[in-house]
């Protein structure tokens, strides 16, 4: 297995993640990224999603969230797709 030097925001991101699928589900990203990135270092793009969803955490995503499901009209899915983001994540940002 090569060594791989995983950058600050990546692993913010990593260790703020709630891990539905525990450990498993950790080891398959660890997998994915030391198999899927070239070079000594692993950054944010690098990540599989959820990862690389852009959060939507202040005022004005929210009212981007608001703005795009009145657009396709409330189907989440599309929302989603819309917004780039995974919908699970969409999910979680309608319960927050």
């Amino acid at each position: 297995m090569r060594k791989k030097a995983i950058s600050e925001e990546a692993m913010q991101l990593l260790l703020q993640y709630h891990w539905p699928g525990n450990v498993r589900e950790l080891v398959n990203v660890v997998d994915y990224v030391v198999t899927m990135t070239d070079g000594q270092h692993v950054f944010v793009d690098h990540l599989p999603e959820p990862f690389t969803s852009q959060d939507l955490e202040n005022d004005d995503d929210c009212s981007e969230l608001e703005r795009v499901l009145q657009e396709v009209g409330g189907n989440k899915t599309k929302a989603a797709e819309k917004l780039g983001i995974h919908r699970a994540t969409l999910y979680r940002k309608l319960q927050q």
